[in-house]
């Protein structure tokens, strides 16, 4: 089910050949990732080097995600590229007992000894966030789907507020979309901006989900999107 509706196809630019990732980039899925704890996210950490060195963003942003994974491996491929790119990720970390939401203790430590000029974390709901950003300035948007954001709250907050805030050639990378895609079908949200956007699923693991929001995506994106299971190129 999830892999039929990944394989959806929409207008994006037709290039000859799927040599989509060349051999100057593919370095960046070799990358080791600096910071690494026990998540579902590890697997797609060098697909998410490879989408950095090829975006090349300037600004992205992480909602959701209380492990830090995601968020701490996109400023590593910015840091290790030296992109000029800030990084913000918001999640509803739950406070101690008595105490107002806050980062982690050991989120927040790590951020100001790695990446202290590059990234910014902040205990704040993902629907809060829009606030702090101006429409089309978001290169990157990186969520994760658990019990912090339930796949049914995509559809107010991610749609109208934060699809808003992305740039012409936005990216959104949505992370565990195999259980929406079970439990909603093609009703549901995950599907229904599959149905409207350019997309590539990797359906290994929790699932992993690439759409291509803005309208002037980068070609190798582009390209990416066209390619559907069986294609030359789809295992690259």
């Amino acid at each position: 089910m999830a892999q039929e509706i990944g394989s959806t196809k929409h207008a994006v630019p037709q290039v000859a050949g799927f040599d989509v990732v060349a051999p100057l980039s593919s370095r960046t899925l070799f990358w080791r990732p600096r910071f690494l704890r026990d998540s579902a996210a590890l697997g797609h950490l060098p697909f998410l080097f490879w989408l950095i060195d090829t975006l090349r963003p300037k600004s992205f942003v992480t909602l959701g995600g209380d492990d830090g994974v995601m968020h701490f491996a996109l400023c590593q491929a910015v840091e290790k590229l030296d992109l000029d790119a800030r990084g913000y990720g918001f999640g509803p970390w739950s406070p101690e007992a008595g105490a107002p939401a806050a980062v982690p203790a050991d989120l927040h430590a790590y951020n100001d000894e790695h990446y202290p000029d590059l990234s910014r974390l902040s205990a704040s709901h993902p629907q809060a966030a829009t606030a702090s950003f101006p429409q089309g300035s978001v290169d990157l948007l990186a969520l994760r789907l658990d019990g912090n954001v339930p796949a049914a709250e995509l559809g107010d907050w991610l749609q109208r507020d934060w699809l808003q805030r992305m740039s012409d050639r936005g990216v959104l990378v949505l992370h565990g979309v195999n259980r929406a895609l079970e439990q909603g079908g093609s009703d549901g949200v995950v599907a229904r901006l599959m149905a409207a956007h350019p997309n590539f699923l990797f359906d290994a693991g929790e699932g992993l989900l690439l759409l291509l929001i803005g309208g002037q995506p980068d070609d190798r994106l582009a390209r990416l999107c066209l390619i559907s299971l069986g294609d030359a190129g789809y295992a690259g």
